[in-house]
């Protein structure tokens, strides 16, 4: 969706990655990544993980469960740091 019909300048586009490349909101989010990214793995794949049995592991699967909890790490600290709850 173009961000015309978000309502969103291009200039607040650049502001807000500014803010979601930040250090601390970076580490907090690959904390969070990790933490919740290995648990997902375990409930989704960790019978094959646990067996070794790498050629059946979803690589795709695997790295959207990191993905998807630093993503949404990020937007939650961004959102919070802009007061736009």
């Amino acid at each position: 969706m173009p961000a015309k019909y978000l309502n969103i300048s291009f200039s607040m586009i650049l502001k807000l990655l500014k803010i979601a490349l930040e250090k601390d909101i970076v580490i907090s989010s690959i904390k969070v990544a990790i933490v919740v990214g290995c648990i997902l793995n375990i409930i989704n794949q960790g019978d094959l993980l646990y067996h070794l049995n790498f050629e059946k592991v979803n690589w795709v699967k695997l790295g959207l469960c990191f993905v998807v909890p630093y993503s949404v790490s990020t937007y939650a600290s961004v959102k919070v740091k802009t007061g736009r709850h």
